[in-house]
């Protein structure tokens, strides 16, 4: 299936029929495959919304005065960090399906408007998450973290909520699995950006072949 398919997956309640697979060290260790196969693409499409990041702080900080000012630039900021996280997601799902990796292809999606109402409403809950101690986040990743795949291949902001709610509930091992991929990705900025150049892609490829798992598609070797 294309990264870009807007084909739906499955309905939410058929889903999940049963126990998938769901060892999540197999996971991550074909995402540091990949990520050797890959990595410059991979490290740039990281790199992406961290630059965008820093150049609108930047600008917030240097070039326009007032608390209000910079708190504008601070949301915007943040906006365009969440919806440019949609490149390693496209990434994932690139990397899973044995299609090429590509800077330009995992910034495509003719659902932009969508994506960005998603990662919003994604980023809040994490963000809501890691008030209590990260803990939070770790919950929000365990049950929801497989919504970013399903609206990227076809569902609804609300159905791609529903539909990773009902997946994760369904594997009692699932939402464990996704827990330690978030973990992994994380890591890396706990020591300075760089080490999450690469525990960040590792990760979330990882979280890509959960979710293809969960939805009885294969993944390419």
């Amino acid at each position: 299936m294309s990264v870009n398919d807007e084909t739906p997956v499955p309905a939410v309640e058929g889903d999940v029929e049963g126990d998938v697979e769901v060892n999540v060290r197999p996971a991550l260790a074909y995402g540091w495959q990949k990520f050797v196969a890959r990595w410059l693409p991979l490290v740039l499409i990281v790199l992406v919304p961290v630059a965008l990041n820093a150049v609108i702080v930047f600008v917030g900080l240097t070039v326009v005065h007032g608390v209000g000012w910079f708190l504008a630039f601070l949301a915007l900021a943040t906006l365009v960090t969440h919806a440019a996280s949609i490149g390693i997601f496209n990434a994932a799902l690139q990397a899973t399906a044995g299609e090429e990796v590509s800077v330009g292809r995992a910034f495509s999606t003719k659902r932009w408007a969508e994506w960005i109402v998603f990662s919003l409403l994604y980023g809040l809950m994490l963000g809501v998450g890691m008030v209590f101690c990260g803990v939070g986040a770790l919950l929000v990743v365990a049950f929801f973290g497989l919504a970013p795949f399903y609206l990227l291949e076809g569902k609804k902001i609300a159905e791609a909520f529903r539909a990773s709610w009902a997946t994760t509930r369904s594997n009692p091992n699932l939402p464990f699995a996704l827990a330690v991929t978030a973990v992994v990705a994380y890591a890396g900025a706990i020591f300075f950006v760089v080490p999450a150049l690469v525990t960040y892609p590792v990760a979330l490829i990882a979280a890509g072949v959960l979710y293809r798992h969960a939805t009885d598609q294969p993944v390419a070797p």
